[in-house]
């Protein structure tokens, strides 16, 4: 009778001890598939994928109509200034200098690194397209009666160098510097909604 009970108890250790090492790999199993899962499929290196809560209105630095859009902007359009995270002061960005040439004449020189998302340089002609849209009234940009009200002119002095000519003396023009820079191409071309150039790929200056 006591062999018939210690069998029985082997028996049930035996079972006990199969079905924890069975129920250790189901479990490793589907911990494996869970983690494949949230991988998902591989993706290009140079892609990065966000997850917004809404639809930005405007992705063009030109035409800032809500937050997210302006945030979205900056990532992907440098200026010639950008804002210092720690003083909030401007300091430069796709430029490497600025200096006074005179009380009304503002000079900015390109850094010799800038560059598109393509690969090509940005060049003074992209900058004076960038602001003489801004200006130009048919491009309907909000920002425009701020930039015509200090901005007379914007010249290409060399591809690497821009002279901004003001109507009067202004301490805050390098604020108005911080505008994201477009390639010519697409600075002179007719505003477009994100709608419209979702389905192509943005070239831009800024980090992303």
């Amino acid at each position: 009778m006591t062999g018939q009970r210690e069998r029985g108890a082997d028996e049930r250790n035996a079972n006990s001890s199969t079905h924890r090492t069975t129920s250790r790999r189901v479990y490793h199993v589907l911990l494996a598939l869970s983690l494949a899962a949230c991988r998902g499929p591989a993706r290009a290196p140079d892609r990065l994928t966000m997850l917004v809560l809404s639809r930005p209105e405007h992705l063009d630095p030109r035409h800032p109509e809500d937050a997210l859009g302006a945030s979205l902007g900056k990532l992907l359009y440098r200026g010639l200034m950008e804002g210092d995270p720690v003083t909030f002061l401007p300091r430069p960005a796709l430029a490497v200098g600025a200096n006074w040439v005179d009380a009304t004449r503002y000079r900015v020189t390109l850094r010799s690194d800038a560059r598109f998302h393509d690969g090509t340089p940005v060049t003074a002609d992209d900058v004076v397209a960038t602001y003489e849209s801004v200006l130009d009234a048919s491009q309907h940009s909000r920002l425009r009666t701020t930039y015509a009200r200090l901005l007379r002119a914007v010249r290409a002095v060399d591809p690497r160098t821009i002279d901004f000519e003001l109507h009067r003396p202004d301490g805050s023009l390098e604020t108005l510097l911080q505008l994201g820079i477009l390639p010519q191409r697409d600075a002179r071309a007719l505003e477009r909604r994100p709608e419209e150039i979702a389905r192509e790929a943005l070239v831009g200056s800024g980090p992303m």
